[in-house]
């Protein structure tokens, strides 16, 4: 696609790249908003307006997915119980990955982990926790073999040091 803005080349590679909610441009939390045309998909008659706001997160875990090349018995780890960790999981699931794990601060969300993929191993952590500590806890579910692949939904720095410090290290025997 043709970036809207230089007009040139692709717009994830565009120096002139503008995200709203990110400072210096405003936000979007407003009942409406012009967004440019170029970059819209119109809806065909048999998705509903809620199936499609699912559209996006579900685009996000399948480049996860595909990036990773998650497949057939892969341990993985899913930081994050949100729309983007929960639509993950879905894809993890059904790409064949076991065991599956996937964590998060709220049991609410573990629980609905829980009823999505059933097999799911859920961990709770808490702001307090240390990422080494928890990522021991997560190696204990990861079967003999380790975790082969983490996959980190949450943005948050303590989360992505607990995906860092699951992963076995190339210097450990």
């Amino acid at each position: 696609m043709t970036c809207f803005y230089c007009r040139t080349g692709r717009y994830n590679a565009c120096p002139d790249i503008k995200f709203y909610s990110t400072p210096p441009y405003a936000g979007t939390l407003t009942r409406y908003h012009a967004h440019p045309a170029a970059w819209l998909h119109r809806l065909p008659d048999n998705i509903s307006f809620e199936e499609g706001a699912l559209l996006e997160p579900l685009s996000v875990a399948l480049a996860a997915v595909t990036r990773a090349g998650l497949s057939l018995g892969m341990s993985t780890l899913i930081c994050g119980a949100g729309p983007i960790g929960l639509v993950t999981l879905l894809c993890a699931a059904a790409a064949g990955c076991e065991p599956l794990i996937i964590t998060d601060l709220d049991q609410g969300r573990l629980g609905w982990a829980k009823k999505l993929v059933p097999r799911v191993h859920t961990i709770k952590v808490s702001k307090d926790d240390i990422p080494k500590d928890i990522a021991g806890r997560i190696k204990e579910q990861g079967g003999s073999e380790g975790i082969a692949c983490a996959v980190e939904c949450t943005g948050v720095e303590s989360s992505v040091s607990t995906a860092i410090y699951v992963m076995p290290s190339k210097w450990e025997k």
